[in-house]
């Protein structure tokens, strides 16, 4: 699952940051041969939860290019992670703030048209509404991870894109939210 969502990522940030070319010819039988440009969303799908198919991935990576990593803490407010699986669509595309403990931390592979460091941050957050009694947060981060540490305690702000879920070692299911950003606060 981890895998397919760093390449779902890495996809999609590509397409943002590079675009489609969307030339077309001025005569008839070039229009013809071209097949139609996708659209690049620059929306928030708010109907679908799954982060492998809402596309809020290129979306929040558009909408960053735009933020700087202030401006993102000022407008996004803390919210439960019990808020986030219980009602996902209310939150869906908006600017959240999530604390947590980081339990791994990994910098992504350079790709091109990725502009600035790219890295997934794991933290586990209490939650109430989970039978394991916490959540997997995946904090999707721009930013240099240099001072950050597994073990750590951070506040983080980006944009909530949804939800996936990955198979547990019992061989349950367990579902975890994802978070796309650019700013954080150790604690």
């Amino acid at each position: 699952m981890r895998r397919m969502f760093v390449a779902v990522l890495l996809t999609a940030t590509q397409l943002c940051f590079l675009g489609c070319n969307n030339k077309q010819s001025d005569t008839p039988s070039a229009q013809q041969a071209q097949p139609a440009a996708t659209a690049i969303p620059t929306e928030f799908n708010t109907t679908d939860k799954s982060i492998a198919s809402n596309d809020n991935v290129i979306v929040a990576a558009g909408k960053l290019k735009d933020d700087s990593p202030d401006s993102l803490w000022a407008k996004s407010e803390k919210i439960s992670v019990n808020k986030l699986t219980k009602s996902p669509y209310s939150s869906l595309g908006k600017p959240c703030k999530i604390t947590g403990r980081i339990y791994k931390l990994e910098e992504m592979p350079p790709s091109p048209g990725m502009q600035g460091s790219w890295s997934e941050i794991l933290m586990l957050v209490g939650n109430a509404n989970s039978p394991l009694g916490a959540t997997t947060v995946s904090f999707i981060y721009k930013g240099d991870i240099s001072e950050v540490n597994s073990n750590q305690t951070i506040t983080c702000a980006g944009y909530f894109i949804g939800t996936y879920e990955s198979q547990n070692s019992m061989g349950g299911m367990v579902e975890g939210v994802v978070l796309v950003g650019n700013k954080l606060v150790r604690l």
